[in-house]
Parts: structure tokens; C-alpha cells; sequence
């Protein structure tokens, strides 16, 4: 058997199948290989019709930016689902507000107790803290343990309610509120960080529908839930696993987040040494921030005790059934969810943001004065 003879190369080295296989070809062949191996060639770089990009299928163009990382409009997707399930879980007391009462023989100051002590350590700056949490720990951590605080408050007020323990369900809703206010603020640090160039008001537009989502379903859902089991407590833990549902979805966003800082797709977040946790922070803030918090307080002081009561009023004041009157308590949701993306688009093409948060207040006026003196 003959071995076929190999040259060496100059530098003593055996030449490799690219090398044997580029001694076979022409020289203008070699030239043509050699322009290929460089990107950076002006036979491509002048060459406007050449694309050496590989292509990319439609899925694939929806799912990832052109960088490799999550499309931000999916990890959007996700972040919105991060308080769809505390959404639900604040209001289920109010959908369930008759039978709460009558089943765990409520006082009406008990019942409102119920709501008032998930407001309680957020009143006292609990989600001012929540909110340097996030700074320091990033978004990941603190939408992490938010989450999860919901959901485990949320479990505990199902065994409250289950036990018919009306002190367990309180402290139940006491660390569901821990978590609640401030998961919000780290959801809109998410948006924030993946939306910081553009269309940022339409992203908190569409955050905001599908948040308010959850308020929607309880006072449309929860009632015909208590209805075909006869149990308040499979409705209590039905909520539960909303929140579960929630806190799964915040894991995939946690990977998305991962890839996405990874593959350049988002911008790195602040280092720690860019944090200053001090409170003279606050002296910082401009007036017009302190202005603006001040309407947010009173304009949702005037919403909220009226949505935690609507179905009680709707069913005391019209005699309306109660899966009606919840139906009737949820209007004032859906609207938010069909205007808030229209009103983000709006704000981020035209501005007008004063205007209206002016507008949007003063429509409380005759809202209120109409649910008053209407029989």
C-alpha cells in the first residue's frame, strides 16, 4: 500500500485539511476565500445587497431582539403579570364582602380593618424601604421577595378564613400588604430599565390594564367561584394561586432579565456604590415630585374606599343580586384597562401630562355626586 507524501510547511509544522484543500485552488479562487474569511472586506462592507447576517425566522424575530436577548415587548408580558395576582388578592375581601361578614360574623369596622391593615406599613414608609430594597438589590432580587410575600400572605388569609381565625386573616393581609405596594414600585423599575429610551408611558399604560385585570376578575370571577362550590374558602384559595401563578411568571422574568443584561439587550443597572441609602435623598427630590405625589394620595383616597365597598353599595343601595353588583363595581376597572394603554400612547406622542392628571381628578366630582344622588 503506497502512503501518499505530504509537504511540510516552512515553519516545520504538518499542514492542516484547509491548508491541503487551499493549495488546490486557483489564485483567484484563494483570493475570493480569503474576502469571505473577512467580514471587514470592502467586497462586503461596499456591497449594500450582501447581508452576512444570518437569517431569522418570523418567531424567532418576535421572541428576540437583534441582539440575541428577549424581545422587550415578552419580558414585558411578563413583568405585567407580576401583580396580577396581588390585583386580585387586595380586592377579594370586597368581592366577597357579604359573605365574609355574615360567615366570620363581622362588625363593619372589622371588615374594613381587613383592608386598612394592608395599607397600615406602607403609611408609615414601609414601601418607601421597599423601594430602596430594589435599588440596592436590583430588580431581580426584590421582585423575588415581593412576590413571594404575597403569595405567602395570601395563603395565610385562606387560612384564616378557613379556620374562621379572624385575627390569623389579619395578620395574613398585614404581609401581603408588606409585599403588595412594594412590588409595584420594583415593577415599574423593571419597565423602567427595559423601556427607559422610548414608549415608556405605553408600557405603564399596558402594565396598568393588565394589573387592573386582576381587580376586573375578582369582582366578575370570585363570587361565581364561592357560587358553584358553596365555599368562600375555595374561593380565598383560588386567589392563592393567582398569586402562585404570579410568582412563577416573576421566575421566567428573572431569566429573561438574565439573558437579556447578558446579550445587551438591556442596560446594566446601577452599582451599589452609585446608591446613596440615606434619607437626605429626599431633600433632593424637586417640588413638582412631592406636588405629584400629593395628587396620586388624594385621588386614589377617594377611589379606593369606594371600590373596597362598591359591591355592598350596589347590592344595599339598587337591591342588585350580588354577582350583579360586582359586575356593576367592576366597571370603573375596565374602563382604566381599556383607557390606560390609549392615555400612555397619547402622554408619550402629544405629552399633556399635567393637563391630565387635572382632567382625570376633577372627573371624580361628578362621578361621586351621580353614585350619591342616584336612585
Amino acid at each position: 500500500m503506497s502512503i501518499p507524501s505530504v509537504s511540510w510547511n516552512s515553519d516545520g509544522t504538518t499542514p492542516t485539511h484547509s491548508d491541503l484543500e487551499e493549495d488546490r485552488l486557483t489564485p483567484h479562487e484563494q483570493h475570493v476565500l480569503s474576502d469571505v474569511s473577512n467580514p471587514s472586506s470592502p467586497r462586503f462592507t461596499d456591497s449594500p445587497d450582501i447581508d452576512l447576517k444570518p437569517k431569522r425566522s418570523l418567531l424567532t424575530r418576535c421572541l428576540y431582539d437583534p441582539l440575541g436577548g428577549p424581545n422587550r415587548w415578552i419580558v414585558l408580558g411578563f413583568a405585567c403579570l407580576l401583580t396580577l395576582g396581588s390585583y386580585f388578592s387586595y380586592d377579594e375581601i370586597g368581592a366577597l364582602s357579604t359573605v365574609l361578614t355574615n360567615a366570620l360574623s363581622l362588625s363593619p369596622v372589622e371588615y374594613s380593618f381587613l383592608y386598612a391593615i394592608y395599607h397600615i406599613p406602607n403609611a408609615l414608609g414601609w414601601v418607601f424601604l421597599g423601594g430602596f430594597y430594589t435599588d440596592w438589590f436590583g430588580t431581580r432580587i426584590a421582585t423575588l421577595t415581593f412576590t413571594f410575600t404575597v403569595l405567602f400572605g395570601t395563603i395565610i388569609v385562606a387560612i384564616g378564613g378557613h379556620t374562621k381565625l379572624y385575627w390569623l386573616m389579619l395578620l395574613g393581609r398585614l404581609i401581603f400588604g408588606l409585599g403588595g405596594e412594594s412590588l409595584a414600585v420594583a415593577q415599574n423599575a423593571v419597565i423602567t430599565e427595559w423601556f427607559q429610551e422610548d414608549q415608556l408611558a405605553l408600557a405603564f399604560g399596558i402594565s396598568l390594564t393588565i394589573s387592573r385585570a386582576g381587580t376586573a376578575l375578582v369582582f366578575n370571577t370570585l363570587d361565581s367561584v364561592y357560587t358553584y362550590f358553596d365555599s368562600y374558602v375555595v374561593a380565598l384559595y383560588f386567589t392563592a394561586f393567582l398569586c402562585l401563578l404570579s410568582f412563577l411568571a416573576n421566575i421566567v422574568l428573572v431569566i429573561l432579565d438574565k439573558i437579556g443584561e447578558k446579550k445587551g439587550g438591556k442596560p446594566s443597572r446601577i452599582s451599589k456604590t452609585e446608591i446613596q441609602l440615606n434619607f437626605k435623598t429626599l431633600t433632593q427630590f424637586p417640588l413638582e415630585f412631592w406636588l405629584l405625589t400629593l395628587c396620586v394620595t388624594v385621588f386614589y383616597s377617594a377611589v379606593f374606599p369606594l371600590q373596597a365597598n362598591a359591591t355592598k353599595f350596589f347590592h344595599s343601595k339598587y337591591n342588585m343580586p350580588l354577582d350583579v353588583a360586582g359586575h356593576y363595581a367592576s366597571i370603573v376597572i375596565i374602563a382604566s384597562m381599556v383607557l390606560s394603554p390609549i392615555m400612555g400612547w397619547f402622554v408619550d406622542s402629544y405629552g399633556w401630562r399635567s393637563w391630565s392628571i387635572i382632567v382625570g381628578g376633577g372627573l371624580l366630582i361628578p362621578a361621586n355626586l351621580m353614585l350619591g344622588y342616584t336612585d
